[in-house]
């Protein structure tokens, strides 16, 4: 995964569009001696569906979403008051994305109006004890919301998580 940094094109273009934008990356452990840039990330909700449905990254989305409420209700600043929670459009790219798929498959408490995608699908990579490598978690969430699902045709991670090799395999099996 890459750092925020790597989309300050996009934050900036977005919030030349009106829109408000917060950007987050964060060191998670990812095994015994490794760690990766991603989002914040419970390795422990991956052994069991139950656990992941509630959100391997809920706790790391709430302080996000915690912190920007703060802004909002301040009596000052360049926030302040001037924040929509109500309108929450959720996005990330690699592990992020996988994040807002989640978000938009299953309930959540965060109200998600709308949800983006790049370079994640639903396929599952085999790490969840509950989940077979290549299988698809259906959407269970009551109301889903809108979605849209980017993807490149050479992205390697995509392709070796479908049947065929062809990585916009797993968009279409999202």
């Amino acid at each position: 995964d890459c750092s925020h940094e790597s989309y300050m094109w996009l934050a900036e273009r977005l919030a030349r569009a009106g829109c408000a934008v917060a950007l987050s990356s964060c060191v998670v452990p990812f095994g015994p001696k490794t760690c990766l840039l991603s989002t914040p990330f419970d390795l422990g909700a991956l052994g069991s569906l139950e656990a992941y449905k509630r959100g391997p990254s809920r706790a790391g989305i709430a302080a996000i979403l915690d912190e920007l409420r703060a802004l909002a209700a301040a009596s000052d600043g360049p926030l302040a008051g001037r924040l929509d929670l109500g309108r929450l459009a959720v996005g990330g790219h690699s592990s992020g994305g996988r994040t807002a798929l989640d978000l938009a498959s299953f309930d959540e408490p965060f109200g998600v109006a709308a949800v983006f995608s790049y370079g994640a699908s639903l396929v599952n990579s085999g790490m969840g004890a509950f989940a077979e490598r290549g299988s698809v978690l259906p959407c269970d969430a009551a109301r889903p919301p809108p979605l849209l699902l980017l993807g490149g045709s050479e992205d390697g991670v995509s392709a070796g998580l479908s049947e065929s090799g062809d990585a916009t395999e797993t968009l279409r099996r999202t």
